[in-house]
């Protein structure tokens, strides 16, 4: 009985020590999550108020109240925060779209391109300060590149893609970039609806006139 309950004693101590180590990584997690998120928040911050280059990391640490050792634990440099940051909203802004496009009301082409674009242009002017920063810099490509291949595949569900189809499309996504960084410019004070509508003609007039 006596070695029954010594045993039942280790094995309550070895459950406690496993639990408390689980909440000890997750409250490391969670404030890693916290710490990472203001880092991104200052430099979005400041990356909006002066260009890339003229950014110190010591401006980052004090807008953030971080020391400079904690900074380096998450990124090598500055530019490799500028590439977790146009990452993380590239990500976040197709994924948004791609989920709320099985929402279109109709299922046509023409009318998933339509919600997308309306949910583009709304996701954008939220986070216009720092789109400001994303399309006139290197990663403007990226952007291109990941609005391309979302149109494509959305246009892909209802037909078959030909080189001149290809073609059409990444003229129509260029001048989607053009009138989104025009709209940016002027501090998004045109309502997105007649952006959205401008887009949408194009659309019209490119992919759909012949069909």
């Amino acid at each position: 009985s006596h070695v029954a309950n010594c045993n039942s004693f280790i094995s309550f101590v070895a459950v406690f020590n496993y639990l408390e180590e689980i909440m000890s990584q997750e409250i490391i997690s969670a404030t890693r999550r916290r710490t990472d998120k203001i880092i991104r928040e200052s430099f979005i911050s400041l990356i909006s108020e002066k260009p890339l280059e003229k950014i110190t990391v010591r401006d980052l640490c004090q807008r953030a109240d971080i020391n400079r050792a904690t900074f380096y634990r998450y990124y090598t440099d500055l530019y490799a925060l500028m590439d977790a940051v146009a990452d993380d909203f590239f990500h976040r802004l197709f994924t948004e779209i791609a989920e709320k496009g099985t929402e279109a009301k109709e299922n046509t082409t023409y009318s998933t391109l339509s919600l997308y674009i309306h949910d583009a242009l709304d996701i954008i002017e939220k986070e216009k300060e720092l789109c400001k920063v994303l399309l006139p810099s290197q990663t403007k490509s990226s952007f291109a590149e990941l609005l391309t291949k979302s149109i494509y595949d959305i246009c892909a569900m209802t037909e078959s893609f030909t080189e001149y189809r290809h073609l059409q499309l990444m003229y129509m996504t260029n001048g989607m970039l053009s009138v989104i960084e025009y709209w940016l410019s002027t501090d998004c004070n045109i309502d997105p609806e007649p952006i959205a509508q401008i887009i949408l003609d194009g659309v019209q007039h490119t992919l759909f006139q012949h069909d």
